[in-house]
Formats: structure tokens, sequence, C-alpha cells
């Protein structure tokens, strides 16, 4: 059974046959699969695979944004006084990213530090008065604080003038 991308190829090579100039079948059926982008070099088809996944990436990645952002707005319509939670990667005072879910503000930390410590092992300590988990880092067997911190935001979706006071 012939694959999809071969039966291309026959389709165009045919095509170049019956309407291309006339001189070798052979150069014909190169130049028609080269002007059809069916020929690739490896490095060409390496590069075509890794956008492929990164373009699966993406999609997924919009998939979960969107129903996150469903749930997030049916929350916001059905709620009497909703408050969100969004949690916040930083690097010392320098915010990094905001984030629905405290793993993904993780995980951005720690792919952040793994550029500085790529033998590290990473741990979470979380401060349970304030809610901030700061990254800390194990290197040749010495543990220490690395920066890093995640923190949990409330946004409420009104004013309220009395939690001023």
């Amino acid at each position: 059974m012939i694959s999809q991308l071969a039966l291309l190829a026959k389709k165009t090579i045919e095509a170049a046959w019956l309407n291309g100039p006339s001189y070798d079948l052979a150069t014909q059926a190169a130049e028609a699969l080269e002007s059809a982008q069916l020929l690739q070099s490896p490095d060409t088809a390496a590069a075509s695979e890794r956008l492929r996944v990164a373009l699966e990436s993406t999609k997924r990645g919009l998939r979960w944004q969107r129903a996150w952002t469903a749930e997030l707005k049916r929350q916001l319509e059905t709620a009497e006084n909703p408050v969100i939670t969004v949690h916040r990667a930083a690097w010392d005072s320098m915010p990094l990213g905001l984030y629905a879910r405290h793993g993904a503000a993780r995980a951005h930390c720690e792919a952040h530090a793994r550029r500085d410590l790529p033998t590290a092992a990473f741990d979470w300590i979380e401060d349970e008065e304030d809610g901030v988990a700061e990254l800390v880092a194990t290197v040749d067997g010495q543990e220490g604080v690395t920066g890093y911190t995640v923190t949990a935001l409330e946004v409420a979706s009104e004013y309220d003038e009395g939690a001023d006071e």
C-alpha cells in the first residue's frame, strides 16, 4: 500500500510529466518534488518536526487557557463576590509571570533557576503564615535559597470599601 506522501509525490511527478518541458524524466520528477516542497534535508525535516511539536503544544496550551477562562467567567457570573487567586512567580523583586495554577508558577521558577544551577536538586519551602513559597537548591550537599518565590495573590472582582479598614 502506498503512503499518502508517496501518493502525493506520484501525482506531482505525473503532473510535471504532462505539463513540463520535454527533457529527461528524472530531472522533471526531481524539480516537481522540490517545487512542491516534498524534498527536505534531514535538518529541514528535523526543524519541521520541532515546529510541529511546538505548534501542538501551543494548541494544547490555548485549549487549556480557553477552558480556564470559561471556568473563570462562569465563577465570576455565579458568585456573589468572587475572589480569584493568581500565583506570581518572581526572582528577587523581578516578576516572572502570573499563573492560574501554583504548579505552573513553580515550574517557571525552576526552569529559570536551572539555567544557573543545572545540577541542583530543588525543593520548595512554604511559609504557612503568608503563603509564600520559596525555592531552595541543593548543590554538592549544600542547601541555599535561590531568590525565587511563588506568591498567591487574591484578586477581587469588586471594590470593597470596608476591606481597606
